[in-house]
């Protein structure tokens, strides 16, 4: 009987820090056969991974507002920043974000030729501790986790088809089509909490406006005054409603509060249904507002990615540069030597040869005068 697997359960180790950031976490699971166990390289761990249904591998799914802290997550877990709408995987080298069904332009039509195929997989992020196995990052029915390459590119036709991704986009749309599916699907989140607090908040106001009969003449004095924010905070608090740095918002969420209360104090089923198209014109308002999000957020992303690539290339040809300065003063060091030491071995010929020629001139001259003499 071996040990536990490390993410069979809820990690302990980091409670401060996912309370401190609002990181919610959560265990899955996935199976695989006995064969693919085998390959792995966790068969090597020693942990206990049967169950009923063959070998399970376990892992965390981390849902937070910002990117993945350190100090969060091991080797299979998966994050999912909800704030920038991005999806990691936690690599052995750290953290990868995932690109989504569209990482290329090669890759942005919906049926996929050879090449296009063979590119997208190159993309795909396998477990790190199942390199042999078939099983990828990935983000489907609004789960993220460790899916087969067949429900991958599945998957990946429905998104593209849902999102009217394809065609002739641009590569800020390539880079960002994995953050488009999370966009997406957190949008479809928020708006199915939003129903649900909406018909609790009037199931309790609906209560409370039978028990009072006396009519109420101002806001400010009523019992049930609806907080605007209130919806707002338990979304917040359910995890599913991470902030999106929407300005309007906040404008928005008080429309939609004074609606309500406007139809609770008339007790009137047209003001009702008159708030309910207000309601639905404000979500659309929202769904806007979080699109333009998504597509300022990939904008700024793709200029600074530029920008760092830049800054990457001036910084090699400012090395390149004081490298060839370097090279080139260590040249001129050496010739500046060369031409010392030739100029020495100058000076002294010319100092030999100032020496020899007068020496020679005397001579000459003394045996001039010895013939002279031997011939007077």
């Amino acid at each position: 009987m071996g040990l536990p697997h490390p993410c069979s359960e809820l990690p302990t180790n980091a409670a401060d820090l996912l309370q401190r950031y609002s990181i919610h976490v959560r265990v899955a699971k996935f199976a695989i056969s006995d064969a693919e166990y085998q390959k792995s390289v966790i068969s090597k761990e020693g942990w206990d991974l049967q169950d009923k249904s063959g070998v399970v591998i376990p892992y965390h799914v981390y849902w937070g507002p910002l990117y993945p802290p350190a100090g969060v997550g091991r080797v299979g877990d998966v994050f999912v920043d909800s704030k920038s709408h991005s999806l990691w995987a936690r690599l052995r080298r750290g953290w990868k974000e995932w690109r989504g069904p569209t990482p290329t332009e090669e890759t942005s039509k919906v049926n996929l030729n050879d090449k296009g195929r063979q590119q997208f997989n190159s993309f795909l992020i396998g477990h790190p501790d199942l390199p042999a196995v078939d099983r990828y990052l990935w983000y489907q029915d609004q789960k993220a986790g460790w899916f087969t390459r067949a429900v991958v590119h599945s998957s990946r036709r429905q998104d593209m088809r849902r999102l009217g991704l394809g065609g002739e986009a641009c590569e800020k749309e390539y880079r960002a089509s994995g953050r488009a599916v999370l966009a997406d699907t957190i949008k479809i989140l928020e708006k199915q909490t939003r129903k649900r607090d909406r018909v609790e908040d009037v199931a309790d106001m609906s209560i409370t406006s039978r028990a009072h009969k006396k009519p109420r003449t101002s806001v400010d004095t009523a019992e049930n005054t609806i907080d605007p924010g209130e919806s707002a905070s338990k979304l917040k608090k359910s995890g599913r409603n991470d902030e999106l740095n929407v300005g309007p918002m906040e404008d928005v969420m008080k429309a939609f509060g004074k609606a309500m209360e406007q139809a609770v104090t008339n007790h009137s089923d047209d003001a009702l249904r008159a708030a309910e198209v207000k309601i639905q014109t404000m979500q659309q308002r929202v769904y806007e507002l979080q699109l333009q999000h998504v597509t300022e957020s990939s904008k700024f992303n793709t200029e600074l990615t530029k920008a760092q690539e830049k800054i990457e290339k001036l910084t090699k040809d400012k090395e390149g540069l004081e490298e060839q300065l370097w090279i080139e003063a260590e040249c001129h060091k050496k010739t500046q030597k060369r031409y010392d030491k030739l100029h020495g071995k100058v000076q002294r010929m010319h100092e030999t040869m100032h020496d020899l020629f007068p020496k020679m001139g005397r001579d000459s001259r003394e045996g001039e005068q010895g013939d002279e003499s031997e011939g007077r």
